[in-house]
């Protein structure tokens, strides 16, 4: 059996509005009549306004996320607070910490990196360092 497809958050929206406007089949083939046989984008026939991400998808790819099913891929950010999340400290560290005089007894040293790293780089991202 194959695998679901990856997509990113957007496409899977548009996904989901273009099923309840034509149904599967229909989306397929609007979808199919924007590229000519050997894969390539038609620009008169192409999706257009919030469907422009479609575009970079395969006509193979849209029928596999219909039919057998998608993934929603993860934006960096949203890999990157994952990854954050699990660095937390267990209560027993923050106990610790708290008795050894921690300056920031909340966060583990692996998630202080993170924060110091995104500073660094003057990148902000919601839920780490902002």
């Amino acid at each position: 059996m194959s695998e679901k497809v990856k997509v990113s958050k957007e496409v899977a929206e548009i996904i989901a509005d273009k099923i309840n406007k034509f149904g599967k089949q229909m989306l397929i083939i609007n979808h199919a009549s924007c590229f000519t046989d050997m894969g390539e984008l038609i620009e008169e026939n192409a999706w257009i306004k919030e469907s422009k991400p479609l575009n970079n998808v395969s006509v193979e790819d849209l029928a596999k996320a219909l039919y057998i099913g998608y993934q929603v891929e993860q934006t960096p950010e949203e890999k990157l607070i994952e990854y954050f999340n699990l660095l937390r400290r267990t209560p027993e560290e923050i106990k610790k910490a708290e008795i050894e005089g921690d300056m920031i007894p909340g966060l583990s040293s692996e998630q202080v990196v993170v924060i110091n790293t995104l500073n660094f780089l003057s990148h902000k991202v919601k839920g780490v360092n902002c």
